[in-house]
């Protein structure tokens, strides 16, 4: 934030306007909504973004579902195991997912 205010009065520095003083407001909410347009468009862009690597993600996940041991000597008990971690792996990372894509803060971008 503090970047932006920053950014915000450098360019005014640059461009050295002269501004009489009942224009101020109309100045600083003309400046605003420049940079809130240009926020938003970066958001969206940056949403559309974290969606394709979600749904690529989740293909990835389907593969690790299907996926069988390259080693199958291996104890039943330690099977078991692997197993398990593997499903709560998959159940957890999946959940997070679809947080994302189901609470609107993406869409919000």
């Amino acid at each position: 934030m503090f970047e932006f205010i920053k950014n915000l009065f450098r360019k005014a520095e640059e461009e050295a306007e002269s501004i009489a003083f009942e224009n101020v407001e109309a100045w600083i909410a003309d400046r605003i909504s420049d940079a809130e347009a240009e926020a938003k468009r970066l958001l969206a862009s940056r949403s559309s973004e974290i969606k394709k690597i979600i749904e690529s993600a989740k293909a990835r996940i389907k593969e690790l579902e299907k996926a069988e041991l390259m080693n199958k000597n291996i104890p039943p008990k330690a099977l078991q195991m692997m197993m398990g971690n593997r499903d709560a792996y998959i159940k957890r990372i999946s959940l997070f997912f679809d947080s994302l894509l189901t609470d609107g803060s993406l869409d919000e971008m």
